[in-house]
C-alpha cells in the first residue's frame, strides 16, 4: 500500500489518525537514541503511535498494512481517545501515556500496556477473522504478538506465561462474540 492508502484506510478507523513515515521523523530519530538501549530495530521494525499520529518505518511501505491501521488507528489513537472521555486523542494522550509509560515500574505496574496492547491486538483480531483469515492464522499472530509483548522491545510488562495466557483468553472471547 501507498502511503496515501494507509491515510486514507486510517481516516476510516478514526478521522484525525495521520499516518507518516518514521525514518523521516525527527522526534522519532531523537526518541530511537533513548529505545535503542532496548531495542535496536525500533526504527525499521515497529510502526510507532504516538496519539493520533503512526509513524510506518519507510520498509513497510509496499506491505498490506491495513490490519496492522487497525491494531494502531482502531486500538491506539481509539484508546488515546477514550482517555479524553471521547474528545479529541490529544486530550487523552497525557493520561495515555503516563498509564503506557508505567512500563518502567517494578511487576504488576506495567499492566496497562498490556491491556493496551491486548485491546489493540484484539481489534486487528476481529478486523482479520471478518475478512476471511483463518481462525488458525489469527490464533498464530496472537501467540507471536504476545511473545514479543513479554519481550524487552516491550520492556517485559509483564511474566511471558501471564502474557501468553491473557492474549489466548481474550483471543477466544474475540473468537466466541465473533
Amino acid at each position: 500500500m501507498t502511503l496515501e492508502e494507509l491515510q486514507a484506510f486510517a481516516k476510516t478507523l478514526d478521522p484525525s489518525a495521520k499516518v507518516l513515515i518514521k525514518d523521516g521523523s525527527p522526534f522519532m530519530k531523537f526518541l530511537n537514541f533513548f529505545v535503542q538501549i532496548f531495542n535496536k530495530s525500533f526504527m525499521t521494525r515497529y510502526t510507532t503511535t504516538i496519539c493520533n499520529r503512526v509513524y510506518v518505518p519507510q520498509n513497510r511501505i509496499g506491505d498490506d498494512l491495513r490490519r496492522l491501521m487497525v491494531h494502531e488507528v482502531g486500538g491506539h489513537v481509539r484508546q488515546c481517545r477514550a482517555c479524553g472521555l471521547g474528545t479529541h486523542p490529544w486530550v487523552g494522550f497525557p493520561v495515555y501515556a503516563v498509564l503506557y509509560l508505567l512500563t518502567f515500574f517494578p511487576l504488576g505496574l506495567a499492566v496497562f500496556r498490556y491491556l493496551f496492547e491486548r485491546g489493540a491486538d484484539a481489534k486487528a483480531w476481529r478486523w482479520s477473522l471478518d475478512q476471511g483469515q483463518p481462525v488458525e492464522e489469527v490464533r498464530a499472530r496472537c501467540e507471536s504478538f504476545a511473545e514479543t509483548v513479554a519481550s524487552w522491545d516491550y520492556l517485559k510488562p509483564w511474566p511471558k506465561a501471564w502474557v501468553l495466557k491473557g492474549f489466548k483468553k481474550k483471543f477466544e472471547e474475540v473468537v466466541a462474540h465473533g
